[in-house]
């Protein structure tokens, strides 16, 4: 991040947020040299102006914060955020909906490959672990824009790139435990009945502590917006929570593997400045 941007970020907090301790707060995090602090910065910004979340709610983190007598920190910041999420911006599920998982959660958590070569959910399973992830929320996008994707990179070597870049999952060996099985996608597409409530993605959704590509977005359609780098088109994303919710309609199918590649963060904070518009 250039100095001039540096400078007109400042000058927007400074403008914007009315609490000092906030305010201090969001000017360090946007001198910090980490990508994933200034994004941090960046989408609760986006929050803020656009109406997806309020100043109260930030404040009140800070003042709880400050009650634990912890240095107010990004760390801290991000903890918080990992065991309390915020809801807004509700909307009706009337279309069908798919996600993306790796072949080892999917077998942990949802189902089983079977003998025949298939893949098969297990309803004993959704009704232990719920569809859920380690924050308990769910990303979802729309199946036939995914399935478009799909069908145009199902010839590639590691057909799953595309779908991990739309998506906007890293793919870094992050975790030296990872197995095989991780590099292997599938796609759950969710029964057309469906109905629990969706939500557009904010940054209270994410685990902070952990590399990630989230920003939030402004868009009228109710929808959140992946980022890549990558050329490909960035996704449109809803979340819900922890649903136990099953019938006969859910699917599975074998994306393809991907191959592995350094973080691809370059260009995040250029993207998250166009999103704040300022």
């Amino acid at each position: 991040m250039n100095s001039t941007i540096k400078n007109k970020i400042v000058s927007f907090i400074n403008l914007t947020i009315t609490n000092t301790d906030l305010k201090k707060f969001f000017n360090k995090l946007v001198h910090s040299d980490k990508i994933n602090e200034q994004q941090l910065c960046l989408s609760i910004l986006i929050e803020i102006k656009f109406g997806f979340t309020t100043e109260r709610k930030y404040i009140d983190i800070i003042d709880y914060i400050k009650t634990t007598k912890i240095p107010i920190s990004y760390q801290s910041f991000a903890e918080y955020l990992n065991e309390h999420r915020f809801y807004g911006n509700e909307h009706e599920c009337k279309i069908q909906y798919s996600r993306v998982v790796t072949k080892r959660s999917f077998n942990s958590y949802y189902g089983s490959f079977k003998n025949n070569n298939s893949y098969e959910i297990d309803e004993e399973k959704i009704t232990k672990y719920g569809w859920t992830s380690g924050t308990g929320i769910v990303f979802v996008t729309p199946k036939h824009e995914l399935d478009i994707i799909i069908v145009s990179c199902k010839h590639e070597e590691y057909p799953a790139n595309m779908v991990s870049d739309y998506l906007g999952l890293l793919r870094t060996e992050s975790d030296k435990r990872i197995c095989n099985d991780d590099f292997l996608y599938l796609k759950i597409d969710y029964s057309k009945y469906f109905r629990d409530k969706l939500y557009q993605p904010n940054s209270s959704n994410i685990d902070w502590l952990l590399e990630n590509l989230f920003l939030t977005c402004r868009k009228p359609d109710g929808f959140g917006r992946t980022f890549n780098e990558n050329g490909v088109e960035f996704a449109k994303e809803r979340i819900h929570k922890k649903s136990h919710f099953f019938d006969g309609y859910f699917r599975m199918k074998q994306i393809g593997k991907f191959s592995i590649i350094d973080s691809i963060k370059g260009e995040i904070i250029d993207e998250a400045i166009k999103r704040l518009e300022i």
